[in-house]
Parts: structure tokens; C-alpha cells; sequence
């Protein structure tokens, strides 16, 4: 069905079967939702973000908006230089003059454009970590 069932192939149904299961041994059980960081990429973020919106609809469950939060997005920059990470420094080496580079905001936040944890300086992590934080005090009392 359009809510995925309980088809554990499936993201939905995989979803869907685990909250069950959940609730089925604890009908008390808090269970919230970290929504993905970004919802733009093709392929990625524009099919996962609905697919967590539908399950938190279904279930009422509370869902932590990131892609809504980190701004994290497609939007393309150009800058002359480039940024390389130092694996060193834990960051990034910025070398002006090198020529005009085009990246996304998302490319730029992520090294490997990608895992929020690529970026060697933690700076991505910290970031949602923060945000989880202060949106579970504010909306898991």
C-alpha cells in the first residue's frame, strides 16, 4: 500500500514493522524520528525525506527536520581557490588563485559529499549534534 505495509524490502515497511514491534512490547515507548540532513540531491535526499515524513505521519510520531535546520543544500558557490582537507590540521587548507571551483553548499559541508562525519574537523557532527539537543529538550519532554 502507499504506506508501505510491513514489506521489510522496503524502507517504509521495514519502518513500519520495527515501530510495531516497538510498541507491541512497550505501548508507553517514545520513539521520534532524526530526519536526513539534506532533501535536494537527486536520488537521495528528495526520496528519503518524503519516505520519514510518511512514517512519522502514520505513526504521529515526532520527526527532527534537519534538511529543514542545516541548510545543507544543493546551492552552488564559486569560488577562485580550492579547499583541501589536512588531514594534519583535522580541517581544511584553503589555497587562493588556484582557479575557479564550483561547489554545492553540501559538497562543501561534507568532504566526501556524503557522511557528515568525512569532514575531519567534526565540525558537521558537532553541528547536528547540537541541533538534536536542543530539539529533544524542547519537543521529548
Amino acid at each position: 500500500g502507499a504506506d508501505g505495509g510491513e514489506d521489510r524490502r522496503t524502507y517504509l515497511g521495514t519502518m513500519n514493522f520495527l515501530i510495531r514491534l516497538i510498541l507491541e512490547d512497550n505501548p508507553q515507548a517514545k520513539i521520534a524520528l532524526v530526519g536526513h540532513f539534506e532533501a535536494q540531491k537527486t536520488g537521495r535526499g528528495d526520496i528519503i525525506v518524503p519516505a520519514q515524513q510518511m512514517v512519522a505521519d502514520r505513526w504521529s510520531l515526532p520527526i527532527m527536520p534537519l534538511w529543514e535546520r542545516l541548510g545543507w543544500s544543493q546551492e552552488e558557490i564559486s569560488v577562485d581557490g580550492s579547499w583541501v582537507q589536512d588531514p594534519v590540521e583535522d580541517g581544511y587548507t584553503w589555497t587562493p588563485g588556484t582557479g575557479v571551483q564550483t561547489y554545492t553548499m553540501l559538497d562543501r559541508i561534507l568532504a566526501d559529499g556524503t557522511h557528515p562525519h568525512s569532514d575531519l574537523s567534526g565540525a558537521p557532527v558537532r553541528r547536528i549534534a547540537d541541533l538534536l539537543g536542543a530539539w529533544m529538550v524542547r519537543e521529548l519532554r
